[in-house]
């Protein structure tokens, strides 16, 4: 412990003083009354001198010393002292690291412990008309501003208290831009609070301290699905996971697949398959098995959960929140897609790319539309002019023209729109291949291009709102280059597997949550969605998320779980969200508190240089010399001058 202003302790010389006073005070005069010398003879003769009886019968004396005892360390500003790289400047700036790894080995909580002592140091090193100005940053993807630059000391401490690690990677370089504007234009030094320091951090002006251990390593779940693989009446659903070893020893985990409740998350419900991993150091195992198709449901979605367990008595994992996966799969008795061509229509190309796709049932158009029952459709196949008839339902339609091609056109690729990503993420060389648009065709309002020639869209996108998307190809596929390439495929399996599923089933496969994802389309995803967690984790977050009807994404889900999306018809399609990230999961193994030389114009710490800062708790002693002296006048008003 030491002192802030130790020259107030000569105050303390007030306590002899007031010591004095009490001795060389006058007595009081004494009157002789008619019965005064019985009590004379009552009362025992005092042991010890005068001065000696006049201090031990004064309980006031012992209480008005305890206060100015009080006082005087109060004015003396005692306060406990620790060395720390402590940025100075006139502004600073902390920021936390709030990313999935944070929840490893207590780094966060060290991390919010680190940043309650610099701001206790900041403000403890001046008075408050000269502290600093701090700003408090909490970052895992994006950085967000949770106090911006001010002196209130618990504003910054009731943030601190409020904040919590999420499931999120970070993207701690990405920040760079950010880090250094604050640097350069506002002047300001950085104090970075995480489990590690990306090169691209290193600037000028800039402090990083480490948070947590260093743990042996980590195993994670790096991907996880359940495909449904029934063919030609052979119902065969194969499960896959794969395992990384990010540790530097051989690890082994007991690798455990589970059915969920659907009515309880959280429940299992039985468990598929579990075995006993070995892993070397730093290589990974993919396990993929078989199971028999009663394991799935028939009319509801099947939830399903994989984890990994240390074994007995061995140490425990450094990352837990990347051991758990979930998947969705879809309802096994309706996972086939059925697909129908009108007559009329002459599309080989077109029909061998639909064929391409897993669990397409083709079927013909002329005995659907005879058939007494109602089956939906989940795509029909036309040309431009066709009018499909009111049964059966249709989900999807693609349109295919016949016309003679006019002329040969070069593609060019438009980007597409978030929301439907079927050609921009396609993988083709479009530059290589001619299309021969049809000129007869007109756009029509509301189309989304996806593919366009010089002389008008080629490919199209529309129905989205209407619930009937609809994938217009304006050129004729036999006189094209184009089938002839893999884009044809890619982009009929993309707009089964994104738009013809039906869209009450669940999302198939698992999303992350690393970033945004694409929104379903369909006829009961035309409204807005409330995404509501059901799984215990993912509880830990908001109760609810409203999806913008007008956006094309699913907002982005930062904790791993299970989830329902409910819609305007009330549909409950599922989704699971997991932690699938290397760069998280790659816990670092050695990593030291760093700062860099102050940039020209701030007044950040220099390398290897340290500071003494204080954490001043004299303001409790001040208020408790005042609660004894309001103690000690209702005492004298009560008893009267002793």
């Amino acid at each position: 412990m030491s002192f802030l202003s130790p020259w107030s302790l000569w105050w303390l010389l007030s306590l002899p003083l007031l010591v004095t006073f009490y001795l060389f005070r006058p007595e009081p005069q004494r009157r002789l009354l008619t019965t005064f010398f019985l009590w004379k003879k009552a009362v025992p003769e005092s042991q010890g001198g005068v001065y000696a009886k006049q201090l031990r019968s004064n309980p006031l004396l012992w209480l008005q010393l305890l206060a100015l005892l009080l006082l005087s360390l109060y004015l003396a500003r005692p306060a406990t002292s620790w060395l720390s790289a402590l940025p100075t400047g006139s502004r600073v700036v902390l920021v936390i690291d709030t990313s999935a790894s944070m929840n490893a080995g207590g780094a966060f909580e060290q991390a919010v412990a680190k940043a309650r002592q610099a701001i206790d140091g900041l403000f403890g090193l001046s008075n408050l008309s000269s502290s600093p100005e701090v700003m408090l940053i909490a970052v895992d993807r994006e950085p967000r501003i949770l106090v911006p630059f001010t002196r209130d000391q618990a504003q910054l401490r009731s943030a601190l208290d409020a904040l919590s690690a999420g499931e999120v990677p970070d993207r701690l370089e990405s920040i760079r831009p950010f880090l250094a504007t604050l640097i350069t234009d506002r002047k300001a030094s950085v104090w970075l609070f995480g489990d590690h320091l990306p090169e691209e951090l290193e600037l000028p002006g800039l402090q990083f301290s480490r948070c947590g251990s260093s743990p042996a390593g980590n195993v994670a779940l790096s991907a996880f699905s359940v495909e449904n693989e029934s063919k030609a009446g052979n119902p065969k659903p194969l499960l896959y996971a794969r395992v990384e070893n990010f540790s530097r020893n051989a690890e082994q985990r007991i690798l455990r697949i589970e059915t969920m409740d659907l009515s309880s998350p959280d429940k299992p419900d039985a468990t598929v398959f579990e075995q006993v991993v070995t892993l070397p150091a730093g290589e990974g195992r993919t396990v993929s098995q078989t199971f028999p198709a009663s394991r799935l449901s028939t009319d509801q979605p099947t939830l399903f959960r994989a984890s990994l367990r240390t074994l007995p008595g061995a140490v425990a994992d450094g990352f837990v929140n990347d051991d758990t996966a979930y998947v969705c799969s879809p309802p096994f008795g309706g996972d086939r897609l059925s697909v129908a061509i009108t007559p009329e229509l002459q599309a080989g190309f077109l029909l061998r790319a639909l064929m391409a796709h897993p669990n397409v049932e083709v079927l013909d158009w002329k005995a659907l539309t005879m058939s007494p029952g109602e089956r939906p459709l989940d795509l029909l196949v036309s040309s431009r002019d066709f009018r499909p008839p009111s049964r059966p339902t249709v989900r999807t339609r693609m349109l295919v023209t016949e016309a003679a091609p006019a002329k040969d056109a070069p593609v060019e690729v438009l980007r597409a729109t978030p929301g439907q990503p079927l050609v921009a993420d396609a993988g083709v060389e479009w530059e290589r291949l001619r299309v021969q648009r049809d000129p007869a065709w007109p756009s029509a309002p509301g189309e989304q291009v996806l593919l366009s020639t010089d002389s008008g869209p080629a490919l199209t996108l529309s129905g989205m709102n209407s619930g009937q998307p609809t994938l217009a190809w304006r050129f004729p596929l036999g006189y094209s280059s184009l089938p002839l390439s893999p884009a044809l495929p890619i982009l009929t399996g993309r707009f089964l597997r994104e738009y013809a599923r039906p869209a009450a089933q669940a999302l198939p496969g698992s999303l992350s949550t690393e970033e945004r994802h694409q929104r379903p389309a369909g006829r009961s995803w035309a409204g807005p969605l409330e995404i509501q967690p059901r799984s215990g984790n993912a509880r830990q977050g908001p109760p609810s998320i409203i999806a913008d009807p007008s956006d094309g994404q699913l907002p982005r889900l930062t904790r791993s779980g299970f989830y329902q999306a409910r819609t305007s018809d009330d549909s409950k399609p599922w989704i699971a969200v997991n932690i699938f990230s290397p760069s998280e999961s790659a816990l670092p193994q050695t990593v030291t508190d760093r700062s860099f030389a102050a940039a020209e114009g701030t007044a950040g710490p220099t390398s290897g240089a340290t500071q003494r800062h204080y954490r001043d708790f004299s303001r409790p002693l001040a208020a408790l010399a005042l609660m004894i002296l309001f103690f000690e006048s209702w005492l004298f008003l009560r008893r009267g001058r002793p």
